[in-house]
């Protein structure tokens, strides 16, 4: 990534084999835990995917290990993993993410996610299952 094709944008990078063993063990912490369930929207319109996830103050969030470049907008004040360590977001931050990457987040005010793909899929079934392996907030409840 360089100067023509980002600019105020950070990275997401592929997580290290070390990250990725952190992240799991925060994912089956987080799975023994009481769930909040964050509002979810979806809208898959002329080859693009646009995931909205609204989550209340104070929760702890796993996303997915993603299967595909996207773009991430976060909104709001909360604690985001990148490069192993939480890197604070305060207002909003734009970040491309690599095929391959898991990101927790810790949101200390209301925060909006908003995840964006490029996709050839034609219904949101293909979407899920081109974007992740693992099971959506959705698929769980």
């Amino acid at each position: 990534m360089n100067d023509l094709t980002a600019r105020g944008a950070s990275h997401l990078p592929v997580n290290t084999d070390e990250e990725r063993a952190s992240l799991r063990a925060l994912h089956e912490l987080i799975d023994t835990m009481p769930q909040t369930r964050a509002e979810i929207k979806e809208l898959l319109y002329a080859g693009i995917y646009v995931r909205v996830a609204s989550i209340p103050a104070d929760q702890v969030v796993m996303g997915c290990e993603l299967k595909v470049p996207t773009t991430l907008t976060v909104v709001g004040d909360c604690d985001v993993t990148l490069g192993g360590k939480a890197v604070p977001v305060i207002g909003y931050a734009v970040f491309s993410g690599e095929v391959g990457r898991k990101t927790a987040f810790l949101t200390h005010s209301p925060t909006v996610l908003v995840m964006t793909y490029r996709t050839d899929a034609k219904t949101l079934g293909e979407v899920r299952r081109e974007l992740t392996d693992e099971l959506l907030q959705e698929e769980k409840f």
